[in-house]
């Protein structure tokens, strides 16, 4: 890992490929400056998912996807690092910095 920290820590289609993805987050966390300023994407499960199961595309093994997201998932890996989410599409891209508040959480 880096020594130096960053103002932005990007990470594109890459979180899904994480075993762990709790611990993947604090590492980026650790590489970010006190703004704690991370954008990343992944694709969140359907509505109908279970319906769709292993036929839904983004899971397939060839993908190498082994840790699949929900927006509650997402939410739940935020508040465990206690930071901030904001969505910038409804199933991809967030980001979280300090003093954004939890009242203030946006889903469009």
């Amino acid at each position: 890992m880096p020594v130096k920290a960053f103002d932005l820590v990007v990470s594109f289609e890459v979180f899904e490929h994480s075993p762990a993805p709790a611990q993947t987050l604090k590492q980026m966390l650790e590489l970010t400056h006190s703004n704690r300023l991370i954008l990343l994407s992944t694709l969140c499960q359907p509505a109908d998912i279970e319906t769709r199961g292993m036929a839904w595309w983004y899971c397939t093994p060839r993908n190498g996807h082994i840790s699949l997201h929900t927006n509650a998932s997402l939410d739940h890996l935020a508040d465990q690092a206690d930071i901030a989410l904001l969505s910038l599409t409804p199933r991809a891209m967030r980001r979280s910095w300090p003093g954004f508040k939890q009242s203030q959480r946006c889903r469009p």
